[in-house]
């Protein structure tokens, strides 16, 4: 893991910007190394910190490449670009920048944050991968702009300050993820898909990934489509591969991790892969919302007997603290969880595979957004194309698994998707059929802050739905597990396990969105494709599966043995200003007092109230709280970073 930083400013002035205070910050991620130099009509300065203490490299053309990068195109880009095959990644940037300049990141295919510094151009180029896989944070104070891997680490910045961002505590109470802000107030990431040209006249941000039109590509068979996902699953699973040793995946049990880990699996024979899956205690009896199953050790055994390198373990989480693990993450420049139970079982997996000498683990997490994604709108499409031969045996097959009449289906299936938006919206409310209220119902925001709080912006995947769903919205699709991104980093320093996920590969990705819906759910089978694609390879266990894995079931189980820590929480909570800022704190010590029975941790309001609006709350004043507490340490001189072991 490599982490960068750099400032720049414009017009004559003594001396270089300062690093030093970013790169003390980032100082427990490596070596630090340094450039600094006139770029035109500006004067910059940039820093890179790894363990293998490599310097900024100057491309051919005499560009200055400092970037986090890992590539997932090498071969191509070698070819292509008559690079040495011995070029490092950054390299190979400075090679790709010489010949492509600001529009480098439409031929590139990896996770990365990029700084390069274009004395030619006379600028400096910010960019972030399509998926935010790797994180960057920008900060400008009038003609001073710096930016970092990490928003804390621009703390140290002069001028830049260490004021908690309360609108971002807003976003995530709510989970809204769409907008640039960071904890740090006036601190901006550079989003997913985007870049920053910066020169004397200013700044130039581009959208440079919007795959939103790409043109729908029927190849006119479900098992050519098959082929096509399973050929571009395989090279994005070679490709993250490359550069380790000791290699394991997070497998649920669902489609997605399992075909990584089949696939992983075949690529790395004999050699054994090693799998981490969250269970219940063995002697765990509770129950699940309908359509769930609580443990997934069968489906995860029955593909290990389909692959024999496939060394299945389960963890259970029982005596973990719910807490204790964020500070050291957060103190490397991670944030609050998005869901702070999942991150119990991650946290439980990834220690074991540190303790099992691994270095990388692979996911499926952008799986559900392309890879396994379903058709939704497959009869609303054929139907603009006139099929209507296609649309009635569609309709019928759906009908023979879902018992839904026919002209119910047409009705909910082609008609109601060709409506115009507008008279859907007005239908939609005259139903009382209302996701904005249900979403909010799940959070504990403050009602007199949800007042002032600007809700078409942060929760505009509800508000404002795409017109092609979820699935298709590629522009805003990412910008849940982006701004985790700086955990990621966070969590690899801390354990030695980097997190990689083949289904977040933007050709995979592209690919997918531009398969027919038609085919994606096709003769009564919801995401046939991926289905079809690994039909060789996974059990029917996981192959015809239609159940989701609740992978932390006995969750209201950990979170009644944590009810007195809890109830310190809120007494703590109810005397923090920032936190009843934002936070529905009376809310909080009523779910506290009307603790619920083991026997309703199934029932969706209890699911709401404490899973998600109780849980991420205390998480959140936790954070609000360290935050408060770190900034008080560093003025009075103390460390930049302090890491504490947990109990």
């Amino acid at each position: 893991m490599t982490m960068i930083c750099g400032a720049l400013w414009r017009g004559d002035r003594d001396g270089t910007p300062p690093l030093s205070g970013m790169i003390e910050v980032l100082r427990p991620y490596g070596v630090p190394t340094s450039w600094a130099g006139r770029v035109g009509g500006l004067t910059v300065a940039v820093g890179r910190l790894g363990g293998d203490g490599e310097k900024p490299v100057v491309s051919p053309c005499g560009a200055v490449v400092c970037a986090d990068v890992f590539l997932h195109d090498r071969a191509d880009l070698v070819s292509t670009l008559g690079a040495p095959p011995s070029a490092s990644d950054a390299e190979l940037v400075g090679f790709a920048y010489d010949r492509w300049a600001d529009r480098i990141c439409d031929h590139l295919s990896g996770a990365y944050a990029l700084s390069i510094a274009d004395p030619r151009r006379g600028g400096v180029f910010l960019a972030r991968d399509h998926a935010g896989t790797r994180f960057l944070a920008v900060a400008e104070r009038g003609d001073t702009t710096a930016f970092a891997s990490t928003a804390l680490a621009l703390t140290a910045f002069p001028g830049v300050g260490h004021e908690l961002d309360i609108d971002r505590l807003t976003e995530v109470v709510l989970l809204g993820y769409g907008t640039d802000r960071t904890f740090v107030r006036g601190v901006k990431s550079i989003l997913p898909g985007v870049s920053m040209w910066i020169d004397p006249d200013g700044r130039r941000i581009r959208r440079w990934w919007v795959p939103d039109p790409l043109p729908i590509r029927d190849t006119g068979s479900l098992i050519r489509q098959a082929a096509e996902l399973r050929q571009a699953l395989e090279r994005a699973v070679a490709s993250n591969l490359r550069s380790v040793s000791g290699v394991g995946v997070l497998l649920s049990g669902g489609l997605d991790s399992s075909s990584v880990a089949a696939v992983a699996a075949r690529q790395l024979a004999p050699g054994i892969l090693t799998s981490y899956t969250s269970v219940p205690p063995p002697d765990w009896a509770g129950d699940v919302a309908p359509n769930w199953i609580a443990d997934e050790r069968a489906a995860v055994e029955a593909l290990a007997r389909r692959l024999p390198n496939l060394s299945p373990r389960f963890v259970d989480v029982r005596g973990t603290s719910l807490f204790d693990h964020n500070e050291a993450i957060w103190e490397l420049g991670g944030g609050p969880a998005r869901n702070p139970l999942n991150t119990v079982w991650v946290h439980e997996c990834v220690r074991h595979g540190a303790a099992d000498g691994l270095t990388m683990l692979l996911t499926g997490a952008s799986g559900n957004h392309g890879f396994s994604a379903d058709g939704p709108l497959w009869l609303a499409e054929l139907t603009r194309r006139l099929r209507f031969t296609s649309v009635l045996s569609e309709a019928k097959a759906w009908k023979r698994v879902t018992g839904k009449s026919v002209p119910a289906t047409l009705r909910g299936n082609v008609l109601w998707p060709l409506l115009p938006a507008r008279f859907r919206q007005r239908r939609a409310v005259a139903q009382r059929v209302d996701f904005l209220s249900d979403w909010l119902s799940a959070t504990a925001i403050l009602p007199s802050r949800l007042a002032e709080t600007d809700l078409r912006t942060m929760l505009s995947e509800l508000t404002d739905p795409p017109a092609k769903g979820w699935a298709r919205d590629a522009a805003r699709m990412f910008h849940g597990l982006a701004a985790q991104a700086e955990s990621d980093s966070a969590y690899h320093l801390r354990y030695g396990i980097e997190l990689r996920d083949p289904t977040a590969d933007r050709r995979l990705t592209e690919l997918t969105l531009q398969q027919p819906e038609w085919w994606r759910r096709h003769q009564g089978v919801n995401r046939a494709v991926c289905r079809t694609a690994m039909a060789d390879v996974l059990p029917p266990e996981i192959g015809n599966r239609i159940t989701l894995g609740a992978q932390l079931p006995d969750w209201l189980d950990r979170m009644t043995e944590a009810r007195e820590e809890i109830g310190v929480e809120l007494e703590i909570m109810r005397d923090h200003p920032a936190s009843r800022e934002v936070i529905d704190v009376a809310r909080l010590q009523a779910l506290y007092e009307l603790w619920p029975d083991r026997t309703m941790m199934a029932d969706k309001k209890v699911t709401y109230d404490y899973q998600c609006a109780l849980i991420r709350s205390v998480v959140v004043s936790q954070y609000i709280r360290w935050f408060e507490g770190r900034a008080r340490r560093v003025a009075s001189g103390g460390p930049a970073v302090l890491i504490r072991e947990p109990n």
